[in-house]
Parts: C-alpha cells; sequence; structure tokens
C-alpha cells in the first residue's frame, strides 16, 4: 500500500472525519479544512476518502481474528503432516477440508481486497467530479447560477462562489462578497454557505449574504435559516426579514429586523441606501459600476439614502451633491468625490 493509498485509509478509519462526511457541523467544518489545506498530499486523500463515504458506501470486512487463527492453524498442521503421509493415510476427508481452507482464505482475501480496490477505482472514475467550480465576478458584472439541484444563485460585483462538482451530495458552498441564494428544498442535504466566519444553513429558502463591507451580513427573504459563528458558540435562527451580522471584533449580534426588503433586491437593478456611511457607499458604487472612487476631504459621520433601479452613475452622483453638497468628477473609470466640510 502506498503512502496515499495509507492516509485514505486512516481517514476512513476516522469516525470523526466519517461523521464530518455525512453530518458536517461548524466545528468540523473548521477542523478538517483546517487540517486538509495544510498540504495536497491531504486535500487529495480527503477528497478520495469522503468520495469512497458518499459514492462508494465503503464499508470494512472484518474477519474474526479468531477464526482466522484456527483455520490458519489447521492449513499449518495439515501442511507439516503432509511429509508423514507413509505414516498416516491421505483421506477424502483430509483433502477436502484442506482444499476448502485455502479456497475460504483466498475467497475472504477476494472481498476484502475487490471491495478496496473497487472502492479506489470509483474514486478514480469520479475523481473530475470533485473539482472546485468557482464563478468570480469583477467590478461591474453580475452573473445569475443555476446549481445542480435546482437552487439558483445571483452573484453580486466583484464576487466569488465556490461549490463542487458532486454538489447534490454535499450542498456545500464557500462566498466572498454578495449573493442572493433561492434555495431548493432538501430535507437531506441542508444548504450550507461559509462567508468566511459564519455558516449559514438553509433547507429550502432565499437570503442574501454580504461580505464586501468589513462585517458579514446575513438577510432572510423567505423561509428560516440558522447562521453559526465558525469559532464560537454563538448561533441564532432567522425568520423572514430579519437581519444578522458578523463583525470580527464583536463576534455575531443578535438579530434584528429588516429596515427594508429593497436593501437585497440589487439583483433586480435596485441599489438601496439608507442611512449608509459614505465609505459603504463608495464601495456599492466602485462594485456597481466598475469605477474607482477617490475621496477628497472629510465624509466621517456623513451618511446617505437613497433609492436607484438601473439608474446612471452620474445620476446618484448628482443626487448625492444636492443632498450633501459634495462635488464629483467623472473621467472614464476614475471618479473624484470632494467633501468640503471642515475636519
Amino acid at each position: 500500500m502506498n503512502k496515499a493509498s495509507g492516509l485514505i485509509a486512516k481517514l476512513l478509519e476516522q469516525h470523526e472525519f466519517k461523521q464530518w462526511v455525512i453530518n458536517p457541523s461548524p466545528e468540523s467544518d473548521y477542523f478538517w479544512k483546517t487540517w486538509i489545506d495544510k498540504s495536497d498530499e491531504r486535500k487529495k486523500a480527503a477528497l478520495s476518502a469522503r468520495e469512497i463515504i458518499l459514492r462508494v458506501r465503503f464499508q470494512s470486512y472484518e474477519i474474526d481474528e479468531s477464526w482466522k487463527t484456527n483455520l490458519l492453524d489447521e492449513i499449518i498442521e495439515n501442511s507439516s503432516n503432509s511429509s508423514n503421509r507413509k505414516e498416516r493415510p491421505i483421506t477424502f476427508a483430509y483433502r477436502f477440508w484442506k482444499v476448502a481452507a485455502v479456497v475460504a482464505l483466498f475467497i475472504i482475501s477476494g472481498i476484502v481486497i475487490w471491495s478496496y480496490n473497487n472502492s479506489i477505482e470509483g474514486v478514480a472514475n469520479s475523481e473530475n467530479s470533485l473539482e472546485l467550480i468557482t464563478r468570480w465576478n469583477p467590478p461591474g458584472q453580475k452573473s445569475k447560477i443555476n446549481l445542480p439541484d435546482g437552487s439558483v444563485v445571483n452573484l453580486n460585483a466583484n464576487s466569488t462562489l465556490k461549490y463542487r462538482k458532486d454538489f447534490n451530495n454535499d450542498r456545500y458552498l464557500e462566498l466572498e462578497g454578495e449573493a442572493y441564494f433561492k434555495v431548493e428544498r432538501d430535507t437531506v442535504f441542508p444548504f450550507r454557505v461559509n462567508s468566511g466566519s459564519v455558516v449559514t444553513t438553509a433547507l429550502g429558502t432565499e437570503f442574501n449574504i454580504n461580505t464586501n463591507a468589513d462585517e458579514e451580513k446575513i438577510s432572510l427573504v423567505e423561509g428560516k435559516i440558522r447562521v453559526d459563528e465558525l469559532k464560537g458558540n454563538h448561533s441564532e435562527v432567522l425568520n423572514p426579514n430579519q437581519e444578522i451580522y458578523f463583525k470580527s471584533d464583536a463576534g455575531l449580534s443578535e438579530k434584528y429586523e429588516l429596515p427594508s426588503i429593497k436593501s437585497v433586491r440589487w439583483m433586480d437593478g435596485i441599489i438601496f441606501f439608507n442611512n449608509s456611511p459614505i465609505i459603504d457607499v463608495v464601495k456599492t458604487l466602485e462594485n456597481w459600476y466598475a469605477v474607482e472612487i477617490a475621496i477628497i476631504g472629510n465624509p466621517n459621520g456623513l451618511t446617505y439614502s437613497g433609492e436607484f433601479r438601473n439608474e446612471y452613475l452620474s445620476n446618484i452622483l448628482q443626487s448625492m451633491k444636492f443632498s450633501l453638497g459634495v462635488e464629483y468628477e467623472i473621467e472614464d473609470k476614475n471618479v473624484q468625490l470632494k467633501f468640503n466640510r471642515m475636519n
């Protein structure tokens, strides 16, 4: 057995690993993904072991040691007595037992080897199904992703979504940026999204996750979801029109009511600001219109509110000029916002 096969076998013997594959939790996700990321060897072995458990339903065939020992003793005894055939008649029963014992060992060994090889072969044949699918949108571009289970993801600009080809067997995704999820209900395989510091779990629902600011914000539109900290014991169950956020210095917040459902309707072409800090407004506009915005002056303490549907950037900046007194200049993909406030 080579080194890779040995590592696969060890993982298959690990109860914790099998539990993670079959019934993962945020804690086990964090532990095993951290362990896997240490080396390519671990990653390949873990993917193979996981595939064996999920697809081939690998079972270990254990042979009772006392029975096996007695059987081997009988073969050895019969073999050693073969030199005394002149003193001991070779009967039909003796020949039958000897042949039967050898055949039994071959059959048992064959079952074990066949089971293992068949499992490994299953992994080799479906190795491509374990490849990560990565979807990335640059600033200024949005996309709609149809997942294999029937769920739909609207991926916002400057955002990345990752999932495996065998998604139907493990509905687990990783998100950087912002996405809106319409989840197909499946009570056997929960839908889980890792957004960096929290995992959001759903069966069938619609929710939005935004990691573009200095926090992770999860907003529920329909159904019910659970949000768990990856490092910590805090979790919350959200009902429709509720929101929760995570900050690295404060952890997971308490859930609260959404100020407006429009705040998560960006995929319908709506930009919605509700007393939003200027820095958040700037980040949103940069991602939405694929521009770079330079801030001149001091916008600290200023907030902005407004709602726009498929609007030109110049019209939004004009609105900001009237409400905040900010001046702006647009030159190709570069924008300047000039705040004339005193510090």
